[in-house]
């Protein structure tokens, strides 16, 4: 009975580190992303706080400071704040794969959709698609690059110059192709 359980187990952990539409919805596009996106933004963490919720699970609060708008407004507010299930506290902690992974000091470019729906708060954004609507900065060699966010396990296609490039969390591509590959989408 034992090695069942074992055996169960490890099927169901396999299935799901290998079935990349888990838990997702839809797989979208970069004209989707900005296209379902009310605001895009390149914002950098400034904290996390994890606390345990009245239902005993770990949220973390993640508060962020905009450096960039490249589409919609942030009349009135220069930081976004996000919670979500997961965190650590003490040796406790909780992934949740559908969600982005957010780190201290880390800038990352955002597609956030305004889910209020009278728009009456100016800061209830999500990321549209949850890990798709985030992308993170990384440095190296004096160049910035873009990658997908770290639980985010589908490809991202731009074009430059005529051609297709697809990028994900392991593959990058440099910060101003991807500039101005938005910016032709976002005016268009």
């Amino acid at each position: 009975m034992r090695n069942l359980i074992i055996i169960s187990n490890v099927v169901i952990i396999t299935f799901f580190l290998f079935n990349k539409t888990f838990a997702q919805e839809k797989i979208y596009k970069l004209d989707e992303l900005v296209k379902q996106s009310d605001l895009i933004v390149n914002a950098k963490v400034i904290s996390i706080t994890p606390w345990f919720g009245a239902d005993d699970r770990i949220y973390s609060d993640i508060s962020l400071k905009i450096t960039k708008v490249y589409k919609g407004k942030q009349e009135g507010f220069k930081n976004l704040k996000f919670s979500f299930l997961g965190g650590r506290i003490g040796t406790r902690g909780t992934t949740v794969l559908e969600y982005p992974h957010y780190e201290n000091d880390v800038e990352s470019m955002l597609f956030l959709k305004n889910f209020n729906a009278d728009n009456s708060a100016k800061n209830a954004f999500m990321p549209v698609g949850l890990t798709q609507g985030k992308l993170d900065f990384r440095y190296e060699n004096n160049k910035i690059y873009l990658t997908r966010d770290k639980n985010c396990n589908f490809d991202l296609d731009i074009k430059i110059n005529n051609k297709t490039k697809s990028f994900n969390n392991d593959e990058k591509v440099f910060i101003d192709e991807f500039e101005t590959y938005l910016e032709l989408l976002i005016n268009n």
